[in-house]
């Protein structure tokens, strides 16, 4: 096939991605949600969306000139929310403080570099977060923020660094999508001294 549902993604620690599984496994029995399989969490910096194979080369190459003009960053878990509202949820994230300064340079940067490609560019402001769960149909999710933010009171600190990010092909199956590493990128930038 020469098309691809495409996304660049940073990673998360196998530590968090386990500790996250535990914590939504006590979930699962929460009606109406679907939750995102552990292996799968990531923080999301550009959907591609459907490109063709020969804009591979190119795309990697702007990619590669994204990564290198950013420094490795550190995030930790802070805070949950549902989008678009708690009262009708469709999507539950968990939020991400940190180098949020840097890690929003890194996507605005990324969405302006694939430009060009047949990519849309990003309307609204990026929020770094870690989606877990979707609705089909909206819910009212405050008790389980209230639940997840006292978790993560009791987690402690939960900082993770951002070393560099992957390119995904995203292929959609009746009991979820498979995600497959195209190509890494390590982030090469020099951190910028505070004055």
């Amino acid at each position: 096939m020469d098309k691809m549902r495409l996304f660049v993604a940073a990673d998360i620690p196998d530590d968090i991605r386990e500790a996250l599984g535990r914590e939504m496994g006590r979930c699962v029995g929460c009606a109406g949600l679907r939750w995102v399989r552990p292996s799968q969490v990531h923080l999301t910096l550009k959907f591609l969306g459907t490109m063709v194979r020969k804009d591979l080369q190119t795309l990697a190459d702007r990619l590669e000139k994204a990564a290198m003009s950013h420094p490795p960053m550190t995030l930790t878990l802070s805070g949950c929310g549902a989008f678009p509202s708690p009262q009708r949820a469709r999507v539950f994230w968990l939020g991400l403080a940190g180098d949020r300064e840097e890690i929003c340079s890194l996507a605005a940067d990324i969405d302006r570099r694939v430009a060009g490609l047949g990519v849309k560019k990003e309307e609204r402001r990026f929020r770094p977060h870690l989606t877990l769960a979707r609705c089909r149909d909206p819910q009212d999710l405050r008790g389980l923020l209230s639940d997840w933010e006292k978790w993560l009171k009791g987690m402690g600190a939960a900082d993770f660094q951002v070393v560099g990010f992957v390119l995904y092909r995203s292929i959609l199956h009746p009991d979820g999508p498979e995600y497959i590493k195209i190509e890494e990128f390590r982030l090469m930038g020099q951190k910028r001294e505070s004055p």
